[in-house]
């Protein structure tokens, strides 16, 4: 009994190691990065009068156009009409720069192009 206990800890162990990698599996797409745009707003509640920095992302993904925003005091080092690789993950858009950092951002918009 004591060695089928060290045996499940063992595979629980190996399990629990292997699902981020798992995770992180994902279908990325390729599209056109078409513009950039900056949005500040006035934040209550930190300090006084400061303002916040959201960055917009257009991507054209062939027959669509998705719209997505992140808060960051910079934008992604992504440069615009370039290629981007994004995936779509329920209600946000994970853009991959040029250096395959991922950035989570609010999925905004999706435009069918005609």
């Amino acid at each position: 009994m004591r060695g089928y206990m060290k045996l499940m800890l063992v595979v629980f162990m190996m399990l629990m190691m292997l699902a981020p990698l798992v995770a992180k599996i994902r279908d990325w797409k390729n599209g056109t990065l078409i513009s950039i745009e900056e949005r500040k707003e006035l934040v209550i509640g930190k300090k006084s009068g400061s303002e916040e920095r959201f960055w917009s992302y257009s991507i054209d993904a062939g027959d669509v156009i998705y719209e997505a925003e992140r808060a960051s005091k910079r934008p992604i080092q992504v440069e615009i009409n370039g290629p981007v690789s994004f995936v779509l993950d329920g209600k946000h858009l994970i853009l991959r720069d040029g250096s395959d950092h991922e950035f989570k951002l609010l999925l905004l918009k999706t435009t069918r192009k005609k």
